[in-house]
């Protein structure tokens, strides 16, 4: 039976996995596995006998490539399709300065690329050269270098075919398996099918599982469905904060630079040339005085590779992408089109705007493409850099959790280290004017990766290292090509045993898989650090009942030798013992908060756990610097501090004229401590001026934000007598100090009736 899937993927699927679809999609898939289907349209005719092979990769990704190495020295035939005319995605396509992450969990054949890169500049240059210098160690390199090492591991194996400039049509499943793959030429449009017996979906935009009826999403998740601090909306009116939406995290041009004469191509008129985009840009350069482009951009010098290369990652374009996972082929190339023009009008405007003083404008013109990379695209990039797309849902959703605190895994296959990364969304209009929204970057400790992220529920042969199992959060972990490369080591050895042993994917003996891993150089195992959980009784205790607090050891393996509990919520270390007990004196929910350090020196994450004490639902108010009256311009960080709350800075400037009013909505009359929350720093001001509005009058306290009197966040001010409601306020200055100041949140702390 014939079925045409794109028709009936259209009645189900709407650019993202709503639950309505999903359940009429689940309906039409239980009957298409069940008798066989295939998405080549009538109309389709191939031109050529079907091709074969044990193992079809569709995307010749940096995980691609490596899926198709693993398996082939394994003794596998195998066939890569790539729709671009380089294998290599970003790695070879612009993203040269590589997003490490803690290096020591890199290994396998992810490691092996960048020791060949290494070797490459080795042999080239010599030991002591400034190429092996900014190389990094092989994780800085070219372009054209990375592509010729992924060509060099594919070409070593004489059992993989590569396809470059073929694109997927269509998708033919026999009961829950692929059968085969139709692709046609990117340029003639000329057809052929693949029949495989196993397949990966290595591309970045999951084609080939949305295509196999794979389920997925695409956006963001609410900040509730898994429970994760940093999910939805983080910005703009507390109504829509923490809702989840279909948009994506920014894609750009990561285009590659060089100030080397002799290579050195200016940057092109583009065909839309958008220089009002860059209004706000150009007026910072007047208003400063710049002379020098890297006054604007210091990033560039530091992004300096071999050979003179530099890494540029400028020029988001926030909502462009939101069409691009579901978009077809031609309106992919115009949202590629349109993000590679913006990126050439930003450095055009650069070097050629006349309203820019011209000794900015020349040394801007110091800078151009490399001669020497995309000869075939006019030396721009032909990979945009697409930071997310379809994400599958799979046999297990990696989330913030298990990057933060659940980082162990029995079915690990790999290791991530790298930050919770998030470039802007979106813009929005708010009362503050038009912001970015969506951006974070957060550290993270290393953190283990289980096999069914890669895994789907019922496609029995088809595994995906590109969009994998993991919630818009995770995945702006675990996105970076590193980690690819080991999903795709992973991935490929995992296709091998499931080809030998005659079992679907979902039923491969992880053990064997971590051993084969182990065997070839793969990390599996993340750094430990203590996992503990908080454990108190009673469990609705009454005021004035006595409350034991104890250590739960989840995962310690050393003796704890420190421990830090704060159970009042001011910020203050109210015990150290690994069983306490505590008397709350007022009816409201309490939250508590806990730090471990074990004998080696290890130390966990902050636990935290709420204690209703009492009927009364009264809880503790935090106003958070963006909810505040801000005055001046403040810088907001793009990095969230401690609960993922965004902080501001006055940048040492424009002292006396910038402040920020915290007004909290108090639910009752009475005393409440007041606790201020900061990130403490050498570049700090000691000197921080903090006015507290009560009750009682006006109270003025000196703030030291260079150090921290506490391991916790906030630090307590003081207790005062506030009124319910709006009346009371604290605002901090900047007034008079000397170094950085910082806004964050501050915090009424319900401590009773008068």
């Amino acid at each position: 039976m014939l079925y045409n899937r794109n028709q009936i993927i259209k009645l189900t699927m709407n650019h993202t996995f709503g639950k309505t679809a999903a359940r009429f999609f689940f309906i039409i898939s239980i009957f298409l596995v069940f008798s066989g289907y295939s998405r080549h349209a009538a109309a389709h005719t191939a031109r050529h006998e079907p091709t074969s092979a044990d193992l079809i990769v569709y995307g010749g990704t940096p995980a691609g490539v490596i899926a198709a190495v693993a398996a082939a020295r394994m003794g596998h035939s195998v066939i890569i399709v790539e729709p671009q005319v380089r294998i290599g995605g970003m790695t070879s396509g612009g993203l040269i300065r590589t997003d490490v992450g803690d290096e020591e969990t890199i290994g396998g054949l992810s490691k092996e690329f960048f020791n060949r890169n290494l070797a490459y500049y080795v042999k080239q240059y010599g030991e002591g050269s400034k190429q092996v210098e900014k190389s990094y160690q092989g994780y800085f390199t070219e372009p054209h270098v990375a592509e010729q090492i992924f060509n060099e591991m594919v070409k070593e194996q004489a059992n993989i075919t590569v396809l470059t400039r073929h694109r997927l049509v269509d998708v033919a499943i026999q009961q829950q398996k692929i059968a085969s793959i139709a692709i046609e030429r990117v340029a003639s449009g000329e057809q052929q099918t693949l029949s495989g017996k196993m397949f990966i979906d290595a591309s970045y935009e999951g084609d080939l599982m949305a295509a196999a009826g794979v389920p997925y999403r695409v956006g963001r998740e609410s900040q509730w469905e898994y429970n994760e601090s940093f999910a939805g909306v983080n910005y703009g009116p507390k109504e829509i904060r923490g809702m989840g939406d279909h948009k994506l995290q920014a894609y750009n041009i990561r285009g590659t630079l060089t100030r080397r004469e002799d290579i050195r191509v200016l940057f092109p008129k583009p065909d839309h040339y958008t220089p009002e985009r860059f209004e706000a840009m150009k007026q910072k350069i007047l208003q400063e005085g710049y002379t020098k482009l890297e006054e604007l951009m210091p990033h560039l010098i530091g992004a300096e590779m071999p050979n003179g290369k530099h890494d540029n990652n400028d020029g988001d374009l926030p909502g462009v992408n939101f069409a691009y996972p579901e978009a077809n082929w031609e309106e992919r190339q115009q949202i590629y089109a349109m993000h590679r023009d913006h990126w050439l009008s930003l450095f055009y405007m650069l070097q050629n705007d006349p309203e820019l003083p011209e000794a900015f404008r020349a040394d801007a013109r110091k800078w151009g493409l490399p001669s020497d990379e995309y000869p075939e695209n006019n030396h721009i990039t032909p990979q945009l850099y697409v930071r997310e797309a379809r994400r599958m849902v799979g046999k297990y959703v990696l989330t913030q959790n298990d990057i933060r605190t659940h980082r162990y895994k029995e079915t690990t296959i790999c290791v991530g280290s790298y930050n919770m990364d998030c470039h802007v969304v979106d813009y929005l209009m708010t009362a503050k004017g038009i912001v970015p929204e969506g951006g974070f970057i957060e550290p993270c400790d290393a953190y283990e990766i289980p096999y069914e992220i890669i895994v789907p529920h019922s496609n029995e042969n088809l595994l995906v290292i590109g969009g994998f199992s993991a919630t818009h959060v995770a995945y702006g972990s675990a996105r970076m090509e590193p980690v690819f490369m080991m999903l795709g080591h992973a991935g490929g050895l995992a296709a091998h045993l499931a080809l030998q042993s005659g079992s679907a994917v979902q039923d491969v003996a992880v053990k064997q898989l971590q051993s084969l891993l182990t065997q070839q150089g793969a990390i599996l195992k993340a750094p430990y650090l203590p996992d503990v959980a908080i454990h108190f009784t009673p469990a609705e205790p009454k005021v004035g009942e006595e409350v034991t607090f104890t250590v739960e050891e989840k995962d310690v393996r050393a003796p704890l030798k420190k421990i830090w509990w704060s159970l009042d919520g001011t910020g203050e270390i109210n015990a150290t013992d690994k069983m306490v007990k505590h008397t709350f004196t007022s009816a409201k929910v309490n939250e508590i908060t806990l730090l471990v350090e074990d004998e080696n020196g290890l130390r966990s994450p902050f636990i935290k756990a709420e204690v209703p004490v009492g009927e009364s639902a009264i809880r503790d108010v935090n106003v958070e610097a963006e909810d505040g009256e801000i005055t001046g311009e403040w810088i907001r960080s793009r990095s969230p501090n401690y609960d993922f709350r965004l902080l501001y800075i006055d940048g040492d400037t424009k002292k006396g004229g910038k402040k920020t009013r915290f007004v909290p909505d108090l639910p009752k009359t009475g005393r409440y401590m007041v606790s201020v929350a900061y990130s403490p720093g050498e570049n700090r001001a000691t000197n921080v001026p903090v006015t507290i509005q009560h009750s009682d009058g006006t109270s003025n306290v000196t703030l030291d934000q260079s150090t921290a009197s506490t391991l916790f966040v906030y630090k307590p001010l003081g207790e005062f007598r506030f009124e319910e409601g709006e009346s009371g306020w604290v605002e901090i200055s900047n007034a008079g100090t000397t170094g950085q100041v910082v806004v964050d949140a501050v915090k009424w702390i319900w401590l009773g009736d008068e």
